[in-house]
């Protein structure tokens, strides 16, 4: 089918696991876009400044303050703040999207990822591999790291609101700051032309809704659930935790039982943010049965090692 443009391009803030790696697809295989942009920047690297150790195709999608600049694609997407995003659209007037996940259950599945990363997978992040090779520890001290808090520490807020004098580039938002970041972060979040919940089981109607109202598509053109099913019959890897990386944990529950404290001051304020999108048609989804879900598939997941 051909490509296009947009008339608004589409920005999508990619919440790190939060079901993003599938939603950008999908939104690619369903808009066609003529251009599409992916990057990463410092609100992932927590002070980190050796971007030369990246290997050169992931240091190519790597912005650093001298280089975010406008950009003429139609659908732009990444890790990144939404200030980066809506640098990078420039003088035009763009959509704003995100997908936000359960918190806790957001940390959980980040670590577990991590863990799945090998010793040649790490080495292409040169000398970030070495942060990411902290998935190794507990969970506990996993989230007690101050040099990866800009991955642990409410990445949802940091991404509304960076950069921002009361976030730190490297160590843990003090909860002294916690009214006036969560009533910015409110009224950023309030800013986005269309935010769901992964957990929401009407989240791809919700968004193929949206995206026909903004973006018409000929009536001939494949939907969001139909691609999914594609997908989902092709047997593409996706971004998730594995049997390994479960067995590599040991006893899941009693390291969430360790780290619960932690694991609640980590996502204080996401959880809040999750609260004012959670949605699914004017029924809302317990926090606490979103964890139980995570939980009871990494059972299953388990199981299969």
């Amino acid at each position: 089918m051909t490509r296009r443009s947009l008339d608004q391009p589409l920005l999508f803030l990619h919440l790190p696991k939060a079901a993003g790696t599938r939603v950008f697809s999908l939104l690619q295989e369903v808009l066609r876009p003529r251009r599409t942009s992916y990057y990463l920047d410092r609100t992932q690297f927590c002070g980190f400044d050796d971007f030369t150790s990246l290997a050169p195709d992931i240091r190519a999608t790597v912005l650093t303050d001298e280089r975010i600049e406008n950009v003429t694609a139609d659908l732009i997407a990444g890790h990144v703040s939404r200030q980066t995003l809506l640098a990078l659209c420039g003088s035009r007037q763009g959509n704003l999207l995100v997908i936000a996940r359960e918190p806790r259950s957001r940390i959980l599945s980040h670590w577990l990822y991590w863990k799945t990363y090998d010793a040649r997978t790490r080495a292409a992040y040169g000398a970030w591999g070495d942060r990411i090779a902290l998935a190794g520890l507990e969970l506990a001290d996993f989230l007690a790291r101050d040099e990866i808090a800009c991955q642990t520490d409410n990445i949802f807020l940091r991404m509304l609101l960076w950069p921002h004098p009361a976030i730190p580039d490297r160590g843990f938002i003090a909860e002294t700051d916690d009214p006036r970041l969560l009533a910015e972060a409110e009224s950023r979040l309030d800013g986005f032309a269309h935010a769901d919940v992964v957990e929401n089981p009407r989240m791809l109607t919700a968004l193929e809704s949206w995206l026909s109202h903004e973006y018409p598509m000929p009536a001939s053109h494949f939907v969001l659930r139909r691609i999914e099913t594609l997908q989902v019959k092709s047997g593409k890897k996706n971004n998730a935790a594995s049997p390994e990386a479960l067995a590599d944990c040991g006893d899941l529950g009693r390291q969430i039982a360790q780290a619960e404290s932690l694991l609640e001051r980590r996502t204080r304020l996401d959880a809040r943010l999750w609260q004012r999108i959670n949605r699914a048609d004017g029924d809302a989804i317990k926090p606490a049965q979103a964890f139980a879900n995570t939980l009871e598939r990494y059972e299953r997941l388990a199981k299969t090692h």
